[in-house]
């Protein structure tokens, strides 16, 4: 199961929340998931959660950074550039 925010955390059923593991995607925020695996961690307090530290180096960095500029700046802009 896919879920994206806490109202779809809320609508999990389990019949064994024992075996309840999560995983994220490691290019999101490591922000992003936090208050739906909160609020799942909370229902269901033995289900299995990664370690921040589990966040490509690279990435963590390249987040923290960005962070960091906000503090900064009024507007950050992200260009996807694609190769044609």
């Amino acid at each position: 199961m896919i879920v994206e925010n806490v109202s779809e955390a809320k609508a999990v059923m389990a019949a064994d929340y024992r075996a309840l593991v999560v995983l994220t995607q490691t290019t999101l925020s490591v922000d992003a998931p936090e208050k739906s695996s909160k609020y799942s961690k909370q229902r269901f307090p033995k289900m299995i959660t990664p370690a921040k530290e589990d966040l490509c180096y690279a990435t963590a960095n390249r987040q923290d950074a960005v962070k960091e500029l906000t503090k900064k700046v009024d507007i950050v802009l992200v260009i996807r550039f694609e190769e044609q």
